[in-house]
């Protein structure tokens, strides 16, 4: 009962408005019928008055409607961040432990017979577009780890938006918690820091004023406005531009190789062991324009480390990347893509764990 109470509470704050001019136009409407009908005007025109009238009210309520469904049934991320469901599909999926990850409490006090591993990431691991944390690929892995005898735990570090000097530093901030193992996530936009993106997102996102104010006000008028403008088409080519440009560049690539082979130096000095799974990026179909060199270089790289390492572009070629993404509006893996991607981390991190 109290739950409906709440419900019910939450509901009239967050619509009150729209029911106070619905109840009034149809209140209002109510009135005009009568006058209408009982007026002098010809039957012809009394029809016309009335249709009008009926027009009228139908897209007064129907705009109500979609109103209500975009503030409280339609739930789906959007991988740009511009829309206002965004924030209410967060706000309903999203929760964060003290240290400020979304996953459960880590524990302080590590057991010796247990391996801890820890996932390092960016919005890939943190489960960007995922309802339920259970459907990330890290859960996935632990719960099948554990089911086949293997008594581990994963703590789920990532950082929406990190690229890997940030996913660096994560790992420094984190040694507290003894991890055993290292599950490091590599996404193809790690090498650029966030001020291109960053920069790119806010010019893209802005509006007039007179704009701002009706998208504020109404969650329908702001999905159909973005959904209709070339400009969040345009924002996710060009984030794929700023995405990948930085690996043509020799001397930042040269730079940013350096750099992971300091971090896997540094894990293994820790006495930690490392595994590094490469994800796809999904803004495209897998064909010859995607940049699969990229994966390459990258993962040479860590091999020559000696690193283990996982490279997940295989099984999304030859699918159809709209049944990989989150939404249409968000390029982020889905639950899907996050079991194949489980599937198929199993069993190199498995060879990691310590049965003694």
């Amino acid at each position: 009962m109290f739950f409906l109470a709440s419900k019910l509470s939450y509901f009239v704050r967050e619509f009150y408005f729209f029911i106070i001019i619905d109840v009034f136009i149809f209140t209002l409407s109510t009135a005009i019928f009568f006058k209408i009908f009982r007026s002098q005007l010809s039957e012809k025109r009394k029809m016309v008055a009335t249709s009008i009238l009926a027009t009228i009210l139908f897209f007064c309520m129907s705009f109500t409607l979609s109103e209500a469904y975009f503030r409280f049934i339609y739930d789906k991320s959007d991988g740009l961040g511009f829309l206002k469901v965004n924030r209410k599909w967060h706000e309903r999926h999203v929760r964060v432990n003290g240290d400020f990850k979304r996953d459960e409490e880590f524990k302080l006090q590590k057991n010796d017979k247990i391996t801890r591993i820890c996932a390092i990431g960016d919005s890939v691991t943190f489960g960007y577009g995922i309802e339920n944390i259970k459907d990330r690929y890290t859960e996935i892995l632990e719960k099948s780890l554990q089911e086949n005898g293997y008594k581990v735990e994963v703590y789920n570090l990532a950082v929406s938006g990190a690229n890997t000097s940030q996913e660096i530093e994560t790992y420094r901030s984190f040694k507290f918690l003894s991890c055993d193992i290292i599950l490091h996530q590599y996404t193809l936009n790690d090498i650029r820091t966030n001020e291109d993106q960053a920069k790119l997102l806010q010019e893209n996102s802005r509006v007039s004023s007179l704009t701002k104010k009706v998208l504020d006000f109404s969650y329908f008028s702001d999905f159909i406005y973005w959904r209709l403008n070339q400009r969040y088409e345009d924002t996710f080519a060009k984030l794929q531009v700023i995405d990948f440009k930085d690996y043509e560049n020799r001397e930042k690539l040269n730079s940013h190789l350096s750099g992971i082979s300091d971090y896997v130096q540094q894990v293994k000095s820790d006495g930690k062991k490392i595994i590094v799974v490469i994800f796809p990026m999904f803004y495209g179909p897998f064909d010859s324009n995607y940049p699969g060199w990229i994966h390459t270089v990258i993962g040479d790289q860590f091999a020559k480390d000696g690193t283990v390492v996982v490279d997940l572009l295989p099984i999304a070629v030859g699918k159809n990347v709209s049944d990989l993404r989150a939404s249409p509006f968000d390029a982020h893996p889905n639950e899907y893509f996050h079991n194949l991607a489980a599937q198929r981390v199993y069993e190199p991190l498995k060879g990691l764990i310590d049965t003694n």
